[in-house]
Order: C-alpha cells, then sequence, then structure tokens
C-alpha cells in the first residue's frame, strides 16, 4: 500500500513541475505531443497502479493464508503444549509417590537391618550355647565311653556250648568263666544242674581261657576254646579232679522247711561259687564239688541267715540240716492303753509307726517291709535308733515316709545268742503296735 501511494504522489509531482512555457508555445504539434506524453504517462501509471494492485491482493491473500496456517498451526502447538504439561504434572505425579515408595522402602530396610542385627546377636548367643553344648557332651560321651569300658558290655558275637565232667567223666555244674589275652571276663549265658551242661552267648572271635571260679577246680582238658566266625559247641570241660555232691536241707525253728532262699558256697580263700535257692520242701543240692573245705551260707554272702561248714573227701555229703529262724505274719495287734491299728491288707498307713517288743539281747536290730502289690521291698536297720523305754523292751521308730504308701505289711525277724545260732521270735513277743 506504501508503494502505490508513493508512485501515485510522484505522478502528480511530475506533473506539476511542468513548466508554464511549454503549455503557453504556439506550437500545437507540441502541445499535442505533450498531452499524448501526458496520456500515455497516465496510463502506465494506471497500468503499474493495476499491477501493484494485482500484486497487493496476491499478497494479501498470500498474509490471510499464512495466517490462517499460524493459527492453526498455534491450535496444534497449543494442544501439544496442554498434553506435555499433562504428561509432566502426571511424571511429576509419579516421581513425588517414587520418593515416597523410596521413602518407605528405606524406612523397612532400616527396620529390617535392625531385625537383621538383633537376629544376628541371638545367633551369636546360640552359637555359643551350642558351643557350650557341644563341649558338655563330649565330656559326656568320654565319659559313658570310659564307662561302657569299665563295665565291659558283651559283644555281639557267637555261642560256646558244652557239658562239664569230672575226672570220672561224671557230669556236674559249677560257676565257670572265658576270660580273653585282654582280660576281659564273659560270664555264662545259662547252665543246667542236672546233666553240666552250659552256653556262653554274645562271644566276639578270639580265643579264650576257660576258668572256674573255684581256684582249686583244675581243668584236664581243654583249658582254651577258640571263636572264628561261628558258634562253638559239643566242647567237654573235663577236670583233673574227681567231684562230689553236698545236699540237704533248710528249716526254721520249728523244723518247717523254708523255700525259696539262697544257698552258697564259698571255699576258705572267701571265694564264693554258684548259688541256687531252696526248693519248696527246702531241700538244695550243690553238684561239682572237688576235695576240700567250704562253707555253706544261707542268704547273702556278706550278712548271712545262717551258715555250715562241711569237709569234702572222697564221697558225697547228704542230709546236712541248716536251721534258719524266720518269721513272717499279718495279724491284728490291741493293746487296752494304745490305739489299735489293724494291718490287714489293702489299708494305706500313714504317720510314724511304732513298734514295740518284748527285749531279747540277742536281737538282730533289723526287719523288712515288703509289699506285694508294687514288688517293693525296703530293708531298715537302726543300729543308731534303739530306744530302750524300760527293761526288756525295745521300740523301733518307722518314718512315716517310709511306710504310708503300704498297702500290706509282712515282717521278717531274726537273731543271734551265745547259746543258739539262732533264736526263735514269735508274734507273742510284740506288746504293741500304735500309730
Amino acid at each position: 500500500m506504501l508503494k502505490i501511494k508513493l508512485i501515485m504522489s510522484i505522478g502528480v509531482i511530475t506533473c506539476a513541475l511542468i513548466p508554464s512555457a511549454v503549455f503557453s508555445s504556439s506550437s500545437g504539434s507540441v502541445n499535442s505531443k505533450i498531452i499524448s506524453n501526458a496520456s500515455q504517462t497516465n496510463e502506465k501509471t494506471d497500468a503499474i497502479s493495476r499491477t501493484e494492485k494485482d500484486e497487493n491482493g496476491s499478497k494479501d491473500d498470500n498474509a490471510q493464508n499464512s495466517e490462517k496456517g499460524i493459527v492453526q498451526r498455534l491450535g496444534v502447538l497449543e494442544k501439544l503444549l496442554t498434553s506435555l504439561t499433562t504428561t509432566v504434572n502426571n511424571l511429576s505425579n509419579d516421581l513425588s509417590s517414587t520418593k515416597e515408595t523410596i521413602v518407605a522402602q528405606n524406612n523397612q530396610i532400616s527396620s529390617f537391618q535392625q531385625i537383621i542385627s538383633s537376629q544376628e546377636n541371638e545367633i551369636s548367643v546360640l552359637k555359643n550355647q551350642v558351643g557350650t553344648l557341644q563341649s558338655q557332651f563330649q565330656q559326656l560321651q568320654t565319659r559313658v565311653d570310659i564307662l561302657e569300658a569299665n563295665s565291659n558290655p558283651p559283644a555281639i558275637g557267637h555261642s560256646i556250648s558244652g557239658v562239664m565232667v569230672d575226672s570220672n567223666n561224671k557230669p556236674f555244674f559249677s560257676g565257670v568263666q572265658l576270660i580273653d589275652g585282654s582280660g576281659k571276663r564273659y560270664s555264662r549265658s545259662s547252665g543246667d544242674l542236672t546233666n553240666g551242661s552250659f552256653t556262653f552267648t554274645n562271644i566276639p572271635n578270639g580265643t579264650y581261657t576257660i576258668n572256674y571260679y573255684f581256684p582249686t577246680y583244675v581243668i584236664d582238658s581243654p583249658n582254651q576254646v577258640t571263636v572264628s566266625g561261628n558258634d562253638v559247641t559239643g566242647v567237654i570241660i573235663k577236670l583233673a579232679v574227681p567231684t562230689y555232691t553236698i545236699s540237704g536241707q533248710v528249716v526254721d525253728n520249728s523244723g518247717l522247711p523254708i523255700r525259696n532262699e539262697r544257698v552258697l558256697l564259698k571255699d576258705p580263700h572267701n571265694v564264693g561259687g554258684y548259688w541256687q535257692p531252696t526248693g519248696n520242701d527246702g531241700s538244695f543240692t550243690l553238684g561239682g564239688i572237688v576235695p576240700g573245705s567250704y562253707t555253706i551260707l544261707i542268704g547273702n554272702l556278706d550278712s548271712p541267715l545262717a551258715t555250715a561248714n562241711v569237709t569234702v573227701t572222697d564221697y558225697d555229703i547228704n542230709d546236712i540240716r541248716i536251721l534258719k529262724t524266720s518269721i513272717s505274719f499279718i495279724s491284728d495287734i490291741q493293746s487296752p492303753d494304745l490305739k489299735i491299728l489293724s494291718l490287714s491288707a489293702n489299708k494305706e498307713l500313714s504317720g510314724d509307726i511304732a513298734f514295740t517288743m518284748k527285749y531279747n539281747s540277742g536281737l538282730n536290730r533289723s526287719f523288712s517291709f515288703f509289699n506285694p502289690p508294687q514288688g517293693d521291698k525296703v530293708m531298715l536297720t537302726f543300729p543308731n535308733q534303739i530306744n530302750v523305754v524300760q527293761e526288756g523292751q525295745v521300740t523301733f521308730i518307722v518314718p512315716a515316709a517310709e511306710i504310708k504308701k503300704m498297702s500290706e505289711i509282712t515282717m521278717s525277724f531274726y537273731g543271734q545268742s551265745n547259746e543258739r545260732d539262732f533264736i526263735y521270735l514269735n508274734p507273742q513277743d510284740f506288746i504293741s503296735l500304735v500309730q
């Protein structure tokens, strides 16, 4: 627009600057020429003006189109910017959430670290305890090994069986054992008094020396036996001397037989042989006795109830009568001055119980309590607890802890004096039994 205005102004100025002399010229051709030139000039000017208008019109259209394109692009950019803004906001929110998650995870990690540290301390304590227990276990294992070595339990192995005969090939039976090269001893597992048979079990491989408990039992053959991967049977142990038999009966002071009482044989060197219980008629038989002097004991080896000395020469000894004083009873004992207490079966006793008996100078100060339902036996001896309450009486005090759980009491009494080996003590010697 500015360019068109400028050209039009130039046209006006050109016309204005034409000299008036030119117009006053008398020459008609000059005027005509001037007019003609002016006309041509105006035509050119109009043509230029039209051209400029066309160009300006095209430019305006292009400008308008350009403006429309810009607007459209601006709209697209605005949408893109809006989308980017939304994305940035979302990313910002996600970043914030991620930061919160990281903080929470850091807190959890810190908590886990504390727990792990605590558990590590506990593990350290447990390791110390385990170390202590392992040390204690090793000490116990060492003690067990020592005990097992000292106890010499029989090893799982084979059996050795056979019979015993004397120099006359008469079967007999006596206490016999095996001794290995290290001195370990193996006792027989079973035997038969009637035919002299014997059996050893759980014997490991090796060579063993046969040994009788009595040193006077000299073995003729064989004195050794070898186990090598199999059981050994048919062994005949033969003595170099003959053997004899001692038989008899154990009775009480009334002449009644005492059954199931232990009978032992001991030689002068205080070596004890085998033992056997008396039969229902109080009888016993000890076979395989070589010549020599012996002591027969009734009851325990350390505190026998009766003894008898015998000498074996060249014949059997029969019908030995050994007296043992023993009595068992269950009875009700009453006293007008003391509380009555029944000793009937299945009655539970409680409190301390006093046994008051007539005094006897030879009384062995002990008695036994039996409880048949449980099979328990309590042997009580009171050498320092005897209280002589008056002449001719002795009182035995039994603590309640020893007797309150018993349902039945059976009492055995025995004693000794200078006049007789055994004296008889019967229930009538009791004065009272009080609770």
